[in-house]
């Protein structure tokens, strides 16, 4: 029998790999999806530094379903601290994380079109009215910054229903 421990993706050498089924992370979706079903237009995840919070949303994050089954689309986005507390620099990195190109020169107004563009059409190729922004590290945002997800969830209202936004700190 060869031995797993000097496999390069054994856990001892992968951490961040070696996922486990919890009984919190199971908790977080049952909540996840009440919410969801529920109509609730966002929520807060919190709780002490280093316990899972960031890996349980990773975990999860492509395990929502409607009442139908279909799968929910989401888009997860960390909050990075940053010198320049703009608008526009959430619309950037948004855009960073789901693979958007954009200038520096690009306006706040041209990065949130194209977010909004974006997430549409996820909801549309999923035949799904509804989507689920998880924001990680939110405690990060000043208030000018958090009103970009009252604006997006506005934007997003008008097609999806409705769209959830949830944070997470």
């Amino acid at each position: 029998m060869k031995n797993n421990l000097s496999h390069p993706l054994h856990p001892l050498y992968s951490p961040n790999e070696f996922i486990l089924d919890t009984a919190e992370t199971n908790r977080l979706l049952e909540v996840l999806h009440r919410w969801m079903w529920t109509g609730a237009t966002g929520g807060l995840v919190f709780g002490e530094a280093r316990l899972g919070k960031t890996q349980a949303l990773q975990q999860i994050k492509t395990s929502l379903n409607t009442r139908n089954g279909v799968c929910v689309p989401s888009l997860y986005f960390s909050v990075a601290q940053r010198d320049n507390n703009s608008i526009s620099s959430i619309y950037r990195l948004l855009c960073n994380s789901i693979n958007l190109t954009h200038t520096q020169k690009d306006r706040a107004d041209y990065l949130a079109d194209a977010v909004v563009y974006y997430l549409i059409d996820s909801a549309d190729k999923a035949s799904c009215k509804s989507l689920v922004l998880y924001v990680d590290e939110m405690q990060r945002l000043n208030v000018r910054q958090l009103n970009i997800f009252a604006e997006l969830y506005d934007r997003l209202k008008l097609v999806c229903n409705p769209p959830i936004l949830r944070g997470s700190y």
